[in-house]
């Protein structure tokens, strides 16, 4: 099964240049704000109904913009360690990433 993210607005561009730099392969179902966020499975993985919401392969959910980013990230973080890449390289791609703030969501803390 592959991550999922569902949402819309300036923030899934970001979150897909993030997963294409990384060799992500994810799915976008389509969303619709007020219909999707509010049936009782997406309710299941965001009580609050927030979004965008990354639905991971794993089964976690991550809401938060920085956790989604660093969930994406750190799959190419496992590409590199395979290839035996040093952490200066590491360290660079990081760098890259958007900053949306340092709080990570609850559902990352739980899931992760």
């Amino acid at each position: 099964m592959k991550d999922k993210l569902y949402g819309h607005g300036a923030a899934m561009g970001k979150f897909l240049a993030v997963a294409q730099f990384a060799g992500v392969d994810l799915d976008v179902p389509p969303f619709t704000e007020g219909t999707t966020n509010k049936t009782p499975w997406y309710l299941k993985m965001s009580p609050a109904g927030s979004f965008p919401l990354l639905q991971t392969a794993a089964g976690g959910a991550l809401t938060d913009h920085t956790a989604i980013c660093m969930h994406l990230a750190g799959q190419k973080d496992a590409l590199y360690a395979a290839q035996g890449a040093d952490a200066r390289s590491q360290v660079r791609m990081r760098a890259r990433l958007p900053r949306y703030g340092q709080r990570m969501s609850m559902h990352h803390a739980m899931c992760a």
